[in-house]
């Protein structure tokens, strides 16, 4: 039988996978009744914690270091986007039982001084996983600096997929797509609307996940308010 991944779990609840490990590891910002529906799915599921797993397996080698490198102006403009790839990754890694080493390269690092990153120079890691785009004068210096070790580029590869912030559904099946967040007909989510009750248009998302939607169409088209600010606070409350 296949081992269960966080990321099984998150798409049997329909959630993020750093959702999943924050229920199942305690942490703050999952309701209660979420955290433990979660805590049933992945039971049920027959999930094993990477503790568990560590007394039941008994490894022969060291586990693998990876060190991973932020382009410092992607932290800069896209903080929050990058920082939860950052974040998926760590988890991912976890349950191959890789450790992840981060380091941000400083834009005089990348143009000026082109000072490698500490874990390259004391070649403390076996991998290196780079988020963002980085200059080729740098991409070069740094395979110079790792001459002697197999280095091998990922294939270029974007899959038709939604995206936001904190999740991606990649559309490589059918999937079900929520309508009911739309104001047409509906007498109470105009009156939300109009009255900027955001928290009201989370009912209605949460009834659509929970039955089984992927991907979520909102519509806030209301020709008494400002549309375009509202999509913005609406997805905003949505991806929350």
């Amino acid at each position: 039988m296949a081992k269960v991944r966080l990321a099984d779990i998150a798409e049997k609840v329909g959630v993020s996978q750093v959702t999943v490990h924050n229920a199942l590891s305690g942490n703050k910002g999952v309701s209660l009744e979420l955290r433990e529906k979660i805590q049933q799915v992945a039971e049920e599921m027959g999930y094993q914690p990477l503790v568990k797993q560590k007394k039941q397996i008994q490894y022969q080698e060291e586990p693998k270091k990876v060190g991973v490198l932020i382009a410092e102006n992607y932290l800069a403009e896209y903080t929050t986007f990058y920082w939860k790839i950052y974040q998926e990754l760590v988890l991912n890694a976890t349950e191959k039982r890789c450790f992840t080493i981060v380091e941000v390269l400083t834009k005089e690092m990348e143009k000026k001084t082109f000072l490698m990153p500490q874990f390259v120079a004391d070649k403390t890691v076996d991998g290196l996983i780079i988020i963002g785009e980085i200059d080729r004068k740098y991409i070069a210096r740094l395979k110079a600096a790792l001459a002697g070790r197999t280095i091998r580029e990922a294939p270029r590869r974007v899959p038709a997929a939604v995206c936001s912030p904190v999740c991606a559904v990649p559309i490589d099946r059918e999937r079900v797509i929520g309508e009911r967040i739309n104001p047409t007909g509906k007498k109470r989510m105009k009156e939300a609307l109009l009255r900027d009750d955001i928290d009201y248009m989370l009912g209605p998302a949460l009834e659509q996940t929970q039955a089984g939607a992927d991907i979520l169409d909102v519509n806030v088209g209301l020709p008494e308010i400002d549309e375009a600010d509202m999509m913005v606070k609406v997805v905003k409350a949505l991806q929350g």
